[in-house]
């Protein structure tokens, strides 16, 4: 009886080590993200606030990496790993021509993205075990003109990404990340209010006696000149480009042609700072970030070609186009 006790004894106590022994697949990969374990398949809200900004290399969403940590055996027999699948933005914003972008590590992907590998690398490499970051970052664009602003209430859904988990060997646990606005965020329209002082849009040069402008030789005569000026009221970091079109001097796309009969070899040349304008060419970025109100200086000089000239007036015309988005 007392070897039988024995043997039963020594039993438990082998079957209580091997239940011991025996690894839990939770205990393989677990993720932490914003405070909550996201180790399995779920579906996770994120409250973000986002600053929009006009930049062409767009904005930062969120970066995960400044909240969400995972952990795992990166080797044999785990092969734990993460993968993205799927990135999205809100129809809100791509109404008002934003596209969205992933950047995991280092690597950017445009939406739509291509399955990726994003940890602990984006090879999905065997790194051991390890405690790391989740290096992904969601962003957003700009790619065309908001004709027409939009407040987007607090809560909304304004992007997601999918990931699956790999353990085992095999895919699957898929987690959605959605990033929703932890405040309203209001896109405004980028748009601009041109205007010269006092409605004015006429210049008026100084005259100039025509011998002046023949003993100064050929080209922009600096003796005479009218400075005028444009005022720009903008909504912050509009990108406003410009098309300046007129009818021009012969062989002169620089120089305002005389419309007035008479002086066929002189006519107006236009400066912006130390640029002069050239006139019927392509729309031109013009500025990259508009303030709210900025005030644009130009200068008219008479321009005289070799020729020519005589007492007279000397008119001529332009439009200046500022295109905004």
């Amino acid at each position: 009886m007392t070897i039988k006790r024995f043997f039963l004894l020594c039993f438990l106590l082998l079957l209580a080590t091997i239940i011991l022994s025996i690894p839990k697949p939770a205990q393989a990969f677990s993720c932490t993200s914003a405070g909550v374990n996201v180790g399995g398949a779920g579906t996770f809200n994120i409250p973000v606030n986002v600053t929009l900004t006009r930049s062409g290399d767009g904005f930062i969403i969120t970066d995960l990496a400044q909240y969400t940590t995972c952990n795992g055996y990166t080797g044999a027999s785990y092969y734990d790993a993460l993968r993205i699948y799927d990135m999205s933005i809100s129809p809100l914003f791509t109404a008002k021509g934003y596209s969205g972008f992933v950047i995991a590590d280092t690597i950017q992907m445009n939406a739509p993205i291509g399955i990726s590998c994003v940890w602990p690398n984006t090879k999905c490499g065997n790194l051991g075990y390890i405690t790391s970051p989740l290096k992904i970052k969601i962003g957003m664009r700009s790619t065309s003109l908001v004709t027409q602003g939009i407040t987007i209430p607090q809560g909304t859904e304004i992007a997601s990404i999918s990931v699956q988990q790999r353990s085992f060997s095999t895919w699957g646990w898929n987690k959605i990340w959605k990033f929703v606005l932890a405040s309203p965020l209001v896109i405004p329209s980028y748009t601009c209010n041109a205007t010269m002082p006092d409605s004015v849009t006429t210049v008026t040069l100084p005259p100039v006696d025509a011998a002046a402008l023949r003993y100064g030789g050929g080209g922009r005569y600096s003796g005479a000149k009218k400075t005028f000026y444009i005022t720009l009221e903008c909504e912050p970091e509009t990108l406003v480009s410009v098309t300046y079109s007129a009818s021009t001097m012969s062989g002169r796309n620089d120089v305002l042609l005389n419309t007035t009969p008479g002086n066929n070899n002189v006519g107006i040349q236009v400066f912006y700072g130390s640029n002069v304008l050239t006139f019927n060419g392509p729309d031109t970025p013009f500025i990259a970030s508009a303030l709210s109100t900025q005030t644009l200086a130009y200068d008219a000089y008479y321009y005289y070609r070799d020729g020519g000239v005589r007492g007279g007036l000397v008119t001529a015309s332009a439009v200046f186009t500022f295109n905004y988005k």
